[in-house]
């Protein structure tokens, strides 16, 4: 019975964190296998619990505000190599003070990483959300994707609305990189 409740309670903290996460590494990064990591007190019970895969990824997070620091820091807790960018140079100070890689490139985010993960700000103007910055970026990252010619798996983080990685980003990325999606 105890071993019963240990794993639930595994099976628990891996699909309420990391699901999704997961499904993107295991599907489209070619990783088949992920180890499970067991961390245990000086009463033999499990404190920690955690998924890791055979290698790790190289990340990058493009907008390093709350939701890209949150991202970038639990992917690099875990063992990734991971990359922030931004446009404010003092988030990218305050990052690499703490001992962070940093790049102010967006090619060099996609050019060395497997993953790159969008956070940028959709903030709200008159009860719309703006995707300005959405657009920007989705334009430089084509570019990048272009001139990088490697696959990369795009995930953006960021707030947006139902359907507009369909309408808006995917479309975008096809026309100015020249690549098809998928």
């Amino acid at each position: 019975m105890q071993e019963m409740i240990l794993f639930n309670r595994i099976i628990l903290v891996i699909f309420r964190f990391w699901k999704l996460t997961l499904y993107f590494i295991t599907q489209f990064c070619g990783i088949s296998e992920l180890i499970m990591v067991l961390r245990y007190d000086s009463n033999n019970a499990p404190v920690e619990v955690y998924l890791t895969p055979e290698r790790f990824m190289k990340i990058s997070i493009i907008g390093s505000g709350v939701v890209g620091q949150a991202t970038g820091r639990g992917l690099a807790h875990y063992g990734n190599e991971v990359v922030f960018n931004d446009v404010d140079k003092n988030k990218l100070s305050y990052l690499s003070n703490k001992g962070y890689k940093i790049t102010k490139s967006v090619f060099d985010a996609v050019f060395h990483s497997d993953i790159v993960f969008v956070c940028v700000p959709t903030p709200t103007t008159n009860g719309q959300i703006d995707l300005s910055f959405i657009k920007s970026i989705t334009v430089d990252l084509a570019k990048a994707l272009k001139k990088a010619q490697k696959y990369t798996v795009l995930t953006f983080k960021s707030t947006i609305l139902p359907q507009t990685t369909r309408t808006i980003i995917v479309p975008k990325l096809e026309k100015v990189s020249g690549l098809k999606a998928g």
